[in-house]
């Protein structure tokens, strides 16, 4: 019995906390995109890695707010508590005052809108997380389903280059310092030059792009996707994503 009560405690202590985390997330991605505003007024004569690097910091911090946010609120609140024993069990069980307090009295017939709404939300925590649940499930399904077309992207009518083209692709990435060895790979399904990947970064462009450019026009190509290796984009979109489908979820 003691059991069951400590388990249904912890749930709902579980349950409050990501409550809590997803109504915090709300005015911390408020505060997320006035930084973000701001770091695009004030980086416009700044260079574009400077600018690239600020908003990725923004988005850090952010993700670092909601996992803090979400462990503070998990901690167990300090209140008075009596044990209660049931054999070698004991359950924390808070302590009730039955004398009436006029002060408490006072204070709960002049409730502010605050109080109000603070009070409809924790009575309304539990259908809060089970939304924001169902909404993960759907967005994590979309997820999922992207990833398979990723894959089948990546390994669905793939053609090898030449090996002029490997080579030039090795000398461009020692040129810009990448560390990963990338492979190039003609695509019957890609419509655009892209890339798939981070630790083997791929990047794929469409079948005939290579001759029907000139050398100089297909390096420039080869050179941005390098750009985005050399960035992270990869997982910076990744990782994006992951909190638009979790901590962000209930954001516009």
């Amino acid at each position: 019995m003691a059991l069951l009560t400590t388990g249904s405690l912890l749930t709902d202590q579980l349950i409050k906390a990501l409550g809590n985390t997803l109504i915090h997330s709300l005015w911390q991605g408020i505060l997320l995109a006035i930084a973000g505003g701001l770091i695009i007024v004030f980086t416009k004569r700044s260079s574009a890695a400077l600018r690239y690097n600020l908003l990725i910091g923004a988005m850090l911090l952010f993700t670092c707010g909601i996992i803090v946010t979400f462990i503070t609120q998990l901690q167990p609140l300090h209140t008075n508590t009596a044990i209660y024993q049931s054999g070698k069990a004991a359950v924390n069980l808070p302590v009730v005052n039955d004398a009436p307090s006029p002060t408490i009295n006072h204070v709960t017939e002049q409730q502010s809108a605050t109080g109000v709404l603070t009070g409809f939300l924790n009575k309304n925590c539990n259908t809060i997380v089970l939304i924001w649940f169902l909404i993960i499930c759907i967005k994590g399904v979309k997820l999922a389903v992207g990833g398979y077309e990723v894959y089948h992207l990546k390994h669905s009518k793939v053609y090898s280059v030449s090996a002029y083209w490997d080579n030039r692709l090795a000398h461009l990435s020692a040129q810009l310092k990448i560390k990963q060895a990338v492979q190039l790979l003609e695509s019957g399904i890609a419509k655009v030059p892209m890339v798939i990947g981070h630790l083997k970064p791929v990047i794929l462009i469409p079948v005939g792009f290579i001759n029907a450019l000139s050398s100089e026009e297909v390096e420039a190509i080869l050179v941005h996707e390098l750009a985005h290796i050399r960035r992270r984009d990869y997982l910076v979109n990744l990782l994006q994503s992951f909190m638009e489908k979790t901590a962000a979820t209930i954001l516009p």
